[in-house]
């Protein structure tokens, strides 16, 4: 995740491995010479999202074996979002690095490669979860904390800048290229 890079660099995130974002996005991502990262729900492949069920959000597919392949064929960077997408503090301890590593293993033999990536389910950490990230071997997590990203960050819990369906041209601008999103600015 270290890059060389100078000046505004931004990393692009999808959580869950939804099939309209391998439809819509990758096609776009391909065409502007964009990589992102897509993290994937180990056992939902070709599945839906059943974590949401409960709170009433309709059922959207994810992508299958074969999409999240040809996700990655496509030079785009395949992470983990666990087995289940359980809420890792809240789960027992073995259960939690079950999930985490496990669902490194299993995606890298998936995709005979190694998984460096990692993002909290619901954004749901500890210091001791994020202590289980690296021990499983990851390399980065990200969080669900709102704000940029700083050379002297934890790598195992990088903020991110949330860009939604009702996110206009305008917000997204302030968002990738003002401090709008900073939300750790000293006084």
């Amino acid at each position: 995740m270290r890059a060389n890079a100078s000046g505004k660099v931004f990393g692009i995130t999808f959580d869950d491995g939804y099939r309209n974002v391998f439809e819509n996005a990758l096609p776009v991502l391909n065409r502007l010479g964009f990589t992102s990262t897509n993290y994937f729900v180990v056992n939902q492949f070709d599945g839906g999202n059943v974590w949401d069920a409960q709170k009433g959000v309709p059922h959207s597919p994810l992508m299958s074996v074969d999409e999240m392949r040809n996700w990655a064929a496509a030079g785009q960077e395949v992470g983990s979002h666990t087995l289940d997408h359980v809420h890792l503090s809240e789960v027992s301890p073995e259960i939690a690095y079950q999930q985490i590593a496990q669902s490194r293993t299993e995606l890298g033999a998936l995709l005979n490669t190694e998984i460096g990536a990692f993002c909290y389910p619901y954004g749901s950490e500890t210091p001791g979860v994020r202590e289980w990230v690296r021990k499983a071997g990851y390399s980065n997590a990200t969080t669900t904390v709102r704000g940029l990203v700083r050379p002297d960050d934890d790598l195992f819990g990088l903020p991110r800048v949330t860009v939604a369906r009702s996110t206009n041209i305008f917000r997204f601008l302030q968002k990738c290229l003002t401090r709008l999103e900073d939300r750790r600015l000293s006084g």
